[in-house]
């Protein structure tokens, strides 16, 4: 999957140089990435939080990012049948609202139990 210690390197310089910035959309794809390489402490509120702020937003792709994570950090924290119901639900929305790339990525998180 590739360099993992310089993915979190490169999250931390972005999560400093986004401190103050006012693009939300780019604070919140930073929070994403943050809680999926373990870079936050408590990450289910945290995406829970972005999944609000993004909503209240109209920032739908940030919205449907974090729930995607959410929902892999179900499975991998052993809440399975919750992260596939998420995933299952976010799969249709996503297909629905025309993210593709996003429902092809829950599709095959549900399935595949987490792989």
């Amino acid at each position: 999957r590739g360099d993992l210690a310089a993915a979190r390197r490169t999250i931390d310089r972005a999560t400093t140089l986004l401190g103050a910035h006012q693009d939300l959309r780019a604070r919140l794809l930073v929070e994403i990435r943050a809680a999926r390489l373990g870079r936050i402490p408590r990450p289910d509120p945290a995406l829970q939080q972005v999944i609000e702020q993004a909503g209240r937003a109209g920032l739908l792709a940030p919205q449907l990012e974090a729930r995607l994570a959410l929902g892999e950090l179900d499975l991998e924290q052993g809440r399975t049948a919750a992260g596939r119901e998420r995933l299952q639900a976010l799969e249709q929305e996503a297909n629905a609202l025309g993210y593709r790339l996003i429902a092809q990525k829950a599709e095959a998180r549900a399935g595949g139990g987490g792989q």
